[in-house]
């Protein structure tokens, strides 16, 4: 990377006026490609400098440059201005990242199958008659089978607050038993729940 000052223009955009050297503006320009480095483009202003007059001369002089490795390594770096308060020349800021955005990977659970209508979900799906050649019904048949799985794990409650509402719902019904004892229903629901507590450390052991 070279960022600085380089008091050179590569174009007749770089000045607010027509003063210009077009041989010195090659020159900087044929270094620049024999190098083969990349301009970071600044996207916020035009000018990194000014002489400070009442009719001001602005001239882009500051740039930064990457060669091609970097830009390999860290594509999404950026330069930014900050702000000119001392110098007659504008602060750069180049911001270097190493984050690269993470594609929507579908990831198959093996806990779905210990739900029964995940099964009976995907032996609908699967049964689905779709009108193509054998290569091509596959492919369709596993598109159809990613798109139900992403939709049926979306409306299902996330696995740690279903345990926390089943947890709450187990010590409510005991404390209830406490103060007298419990309806046939409300038995049949504790008993349920803590079924249903089991078959959620099923799941998460299966995930």
């Amino acid at each position: 990377m070279l960022v600085g000052d380089f008091n050179m223009v590569r174009g007749t955009q770089d000045k607010n006026s027509d003063h210009f050297d077009l041989a010195e503006a090659n020159r900087f320009n044929e270094l620049i490609q024999r190098l083969a480095l990349i301009e970071l483009p600044l996207v916020d202003r035009a000018y990194t400098w000014r002489n400070k007059r009442a009719v001001p001369t602005l001239v882009r002089l500051d740039r930064c440059f990457i060669s091609v490795s970097w830009d390999a390594l860290f594509p999404n770096t950026t330069m930014a201005t900050l702000t000119r308060y001392t110098s007659d020349h504008v602060p750069l800021l180049v911001s270097v990242s190493t984050t690269i955005p993470r594609t929507h990977c579908f990831r198959f659970e093996n806990s779905w199958l210990l739900n029964p209508s995940f099964k009976n979900m995907m032996e609908q799906c699967i049964k689905d008659h779709l009108a193509a050649l054998p290569l091509c019904s596959l492919t369709k048949r596993l598109k159809t089978c990613r798109a139900r799985c992403r939709s049926w794990s979306k409306r299902r409650l996330d696995l740690a607050q279903r345990e926390i509402d089943v947890k709450l719902l187990v010590c409510a019904l005991d404390l209830l038993e406490e103060t007298r004892p419990l309806h046939n229903g409300e038995a049949t629901l504790r008993r349920l729940a803590i079924q249903g507590l089991q078959d959620i450390n099923s799941e998460k052991l299966a995930y």
